[in-house]
């Protein structure tokens, strides 16, 4: 057992029964994968007090999902800086469609610009992992759906962009 870092953070205060949610600010960490636990006391008495736990993985590397005109392509990026990172392997593994049972596995490498072109079936659940020497990130339940809508379409297109960060 070793506690990388401990914090507390004060809630409000609610007296009506009702359920709520929050978001509280983790500590910067570097690469690697975490146990978070949230008690009520420090140190945690099991059996004897409220707690919870998660894990979540911190990475460096972010995929990015483009869709135009049912060309998908996907591009890795440095998550601190958003630049392309070239030749990491990207590997898709799936299994089930609706329209019937489908093995997919397959592994690629992403070109100069980070991107890579995927040649997979429409309408599978997948899991993604994109790995370097030094880094991984594993997305789990990605779904690639792709909807022929052969209706007649208005082209003018609006968009809106928003961009979070989990820094300042």
């Amino acid at each position: 057992e070793q506690v990388l870092s401990s914090w507390q953070s004060v809630l409000p205060a609610t007296d009506d029964h009702e359920s709520h949610t929050t978001e509280l600010i983790l500590p910067a960490m570097s690469s690697g994968n975490y146990l978070i636990v949230a008690s009520e006391s420090s140190p945690i008495s099991v059996g004897e007090e409220i707690f919870a736990f998660t894990t979540i993985k911190v990475t460096d590397l972010a995929l990015l999902n483009l869709t135009c005109n049912n060309f998908n392509q996907l591009q890795v990026v440095d998550r601190n800086n958003g630049k392309p990172v070239v030749g990491v392997s990207v590997r898709f593994k799936g299994s089930y469609t609706a329209s019937g049972y489908v093995a997919v596995d397959k592994h690629y490498k992403t070109d100069k610009q980070g991107f890579v072109n995927p040649n997979i079936p429409d309408n599978l659940k997948l899991t993604i992992t994109v790995s370097n020497t030094t880094d991984t990130l594993v997305i789990h339940d990605y779904h690639r759906y792709n909807y022929n809508d052969s209706r007649e379409r208005n082209d003018d297109v609006t968009a809106k962009a928003f961009l979070f960060t989990d820094r300042s």
